[in-house]
């Protein structure tokens, strides 16, 4: 039977429904996200790493030769000594964590998604970061993605989400939003 469009929208001659795995290679399938709108600080010790409470968005796979598309929006600031913050991608899969999207291997630098600075010109200042990464976990899942963080230099300092380094309550302080969204692409 013929599939057909009538002039209202109405799609005839399906019978069995369109599935996920009846999509072609780069359809999207799903799509989740979560937001974390209010303030995040967490003080650091060593080289300890620490997860972003609070921004995690979790996705099953139709199918294990899918792909996840993960866009993550941060914005963060830092205070402390060592005058920088690293973060990157981190999925958790059977309850194992796997640091994900980050730079290659070059001597004993250490290997991030983005990082978060100390801003000198305005302790008001909330850094805007974001990435773009196409993953491949190979198993249908489920799949949790989230942001982990540490001082790799182990100084100690204060890393923050969605509000500057110092906060008082006035309007010429602000708060920001941070995002992560997850699209399964057909494989």
């Amino acid at each position: 039977m013929p599939i057909t469009i009538n002039g209202s929208g109405t799609v005839t001659g399906i019978t069995a429904g369109l599935t996920s795995a009846a999509m072609p290679a780069g359809s999207a399938i799903q799509t989740v996200s979560d937001i974390l709108d209010t303030a995040y600080t967490q003080t650091t010790s060593g080289t300890t790493t620490y997860t972003i409470t609070g921004l995690a968005a979790a996705i099953t796979l139709s199918n294990s030769a899918n792909k996840v598309l993960v866009q993550v929006s941060l914005k963060t600031a830092y205070a402390g000594p060592h005058n920088q913050m690293g973060w990157w991608l981190n999925r958790n899969t059977s309850s194992s964590d796997n640091a994900i999207a980050r730079g290659a291997t070059d001597g004993s630098r250490t290997r991030v998604s983005g990082s978060s600075g100390y801003y000198t010109d305005s302790e008001k200042h909330i850094g805007s970061e974001s990435l773009t990464f196409l993953d491949t976990p190979g198993a249908t899942g489920p799949h949790t993605y989230n942001i982990q963080f540490n001082d790799a230099g182990g100084n100690g300092g204060r890393f923050y989400v969605n509000r500057p380094r110092d906060d008082s309550d006035a309007d010429n302080y602000v708060r920001g939003i941070s995002t992560i969204t997850l699209t399964e692409i057909a494989g």
